[in-house]
């Protein structure tokens, strides 16, 4: 199966739009055939490892859906990028806006709201959510570990 490959494709899809599905019958060299059959196992699959979410099965073959934050870590070390700004931007300039801290587009605060909700249920962040942005403050762990690993993410 090609998990990455596919992971990789629908991450740099979030990117360009958090707010859509994907049919990751697209991201196939399409001088290859895929059976449909084959792309609704993998993405099956995707969806059994918590990979991908919001799962449709299309009529035509295809396999529409739009990667988790753990399909994220399989493929990308930006969360982690993320959680250093974040604390870096709290702990050092007293600044708690993510969309800020981020230089987030106002239509992808999905995007925002993903990677925060996954550095809160990883204990890093506390966070206030508000209609348009996103008020983030470590929490004692998130300083440990900002503390710990500033010196592998300073410039």
């Amino acid at each position: 199966m090609e998990v990455n490959p596919t992971l990789t494709w629908l991450f740099e899809k979030y990117q360009e739009n958090p707010n859509a599905s994907w049919d990751i019958s697209e991201c196939f060299n399409s001088e290859i055939s895929h059976p449909s059959h084959h792309i609704h196992a993998l993405g099956n699959y995707l969806v059994q490892k918590g990979f991908v979410r919001n799962p449709t099965h299309l009529d035509t073959g295809g396999f529409t859906c739009s990667i988790t934050t753990h399909g994220i870590v399989q493929v990308s070390d930006v969360l982690n990028e993320v959680k250093y700004l974040i604390l870096e931007a709290a702990i050092e300039q007293d600044r708690f806006s993510v969309m800020d801290i981020l230089d987030v587009d106002p239509n992808h605060l999905k995007r925002a709201h993903d990677y925060t909700n996954y550095l809160k249920r990883t204990g890093i962040i506390e966070c206030i959510f508000h209609k348009d942005d996103i008020l983030a403050t470590p929490t004692f762990y998130g300083r440990e570990w900002y503390n710990a690993n500033k010196r592998t993410y300073a410039n």
